[in-house]
């Protein structure tokens, strides 16, 4: 379990990674992010289930909840990069991150579940909006 934790995370950590690098801005950076993983949800639904289904502090309770491991990490230091260069309104961070994410990580859900009748690609633009709309300067 915590080698599988240790792979998922990295994985999902380095796809952020390289969205920074290649994208300017904290709107081109979290909606690469969401797209990205919605489309790691189409492409390998089994790591995703793990990484939002699984209680990961049940078997490796020594180990940081997924919220604070370092892919999100990651993902609320672009926001705050995005507050600090206003492009995001100053709110907290975790609002923030949760405005941003939060919908999209329960879409995902929902798709997991097998609630979304269609790929998560195809409800992007809408999604995306809302969290943008969310957080605006």
């Amino acid at each position: 379990m915590r080698a599988l934790y240790a792979e998922q995370t990295a994985r999902m950590d380095a796809l952020i990674a390289g969205i920074a690098a290649r994208h300017r801005g904290a709107a081109e950076r979290c909606r690469a992010i969401v797209a990205a993983l919605f489309d790691l949800t189409e492409d390998d639904p089994v790591s995703m289930a793990f990484m939002l289904h699984v209680k990961h502090r049940e078997f490796i309770p020594d180990e940081k909840p997924v919220c604070s491991s370092k892919p999100f990490e990651s993902m609320r230091r672009i926001v705050l990069e995005g507050i600090a260069r206003g492009e995001i309104r100053s709110i907290d961070v975790m609002v923030a991150s949760t405005c941003l994410f939060g919908g999209a990580l329960r879409m995902i859900t929902a798709r997991l579940d097998g609630v979304l009748p269609r790929p998560l690609p195809d409800y992007l633009d809408e999604v995306w909006d809302s969290s943008w709309r969310a957080v605006a300067a």
